[in-house]
């Protein structure tokens, strides 16, 4: 396996859960550069953005053009040089959803066929991961409505959001779930590296040592993380944020997902 120094990872999960809070703790730390999101494709205008690095090869160096498994691996291996260069930490992280997991384009394109490209370039380059899933993919589904209904994606005060409720459709709440559940469980068998649960993460609101710990031996660093301000969840207990909780107390009653609710 080849490796580019600084050491990389990715945190890997799907939206909600808990991968923004999780890196911005990890980035305290003094040896630590995280990046965020970096294959949003509409972000090309920020530096460390993947597609902001793969304007600039593809015209400086037009063959590149040509889709072919060697160009895409040069690409990307050509961007975690480029990252490095843009800091002198020792580990370099940024956030990779699943649905970018999949695959990373010679043009920048999301392919939704397997094998996972990225994957594949992470494993070959020695980019390794830190998996975070959430159990209640209830709450993780009451979250993505209320982010989208707010445009809020994480805040040190919910107590400020003049409304924190929402509706939960029932026609599809279900399938959402159960799909939720086999998306994570597929990349669970797929990744090899350090698996967290967003449960775990938070004691009382603030980070948990234990999993900070668990972090900076992946890491291969001291746990010199500083999660200060105190990190507060957004979301009110199920029963008062879903406004229809009664509905979905009694859709979800005779199903496995009836642990998830309160």
């Amino acid at each position: 396996m080849e490796r580019i120094k600084p050491r990389f990872f990715a945190i890997v999960g799907t939206q909600r859960s808990g991968t923004t809070v999780l890196r911005s703790i990890i980035d305290t730390h003094p040896k630590v550069k995280a990046f965020g999101e970096v294959f949003i494709p509409s972000d090309a205008h920020i530096k460390e953005n993947y597609y902001h690095y793969l304007r600039k090869r593809v015209i400086e160096s037009p063959r590149l053009c040509i889709p072919t498994i060697e160009h895409t691996r040069e690409l990307f291996k050509g961007y975690l040089v480029y990252l490095a260069e843009l800091t002198d930490a020792e580990v370099i992280l940024f956030d990779c959803k699943y649905e970018f997991l999949r695959g990373v384009g010679n043009m920048g394109s999301v392919k939704l066929d397997n094998p996972p490209y990225l994957l594949n370039l992470f494993n070959s380059l020695g980019v390794e991961t830190i998996h975070l899933t959430r159990e209640n993919v209830l709450k993780m589904h009451v979250s993505t409505i209320l982010t989208v209904q707010t445009l809020v994606w994480a805040t040190e005060h919910p107590e400020l959001m003049p409304n924190r409720t929402v509706h939960v459709a029932l026609n599809s709440l279900k399938q959402e779930l159960q799909t939720l559940q086999s998306h994570q469980k597929r990349w669970s068998n797929d990744l090899s590296g350090l698996s967290l649960k967003y449960e775990d993460l938070f004691v009382d609101d603030a980070m948990s040592d234990k999993v900070l710990d668990q972090v900076a031996q992946a890491l291969g660093l001291d746990a010199e993380f500083n999660p200060t301000p105190r990190f507060k969840k957004i979301g009110l207990p199920l029963h008062q944020a879903i406004q229809n909780y009664s509905e979905v107390q009694e859709l979800l009653g005779d199903t496995p997902f009836k642990k998830f609710l309160e």
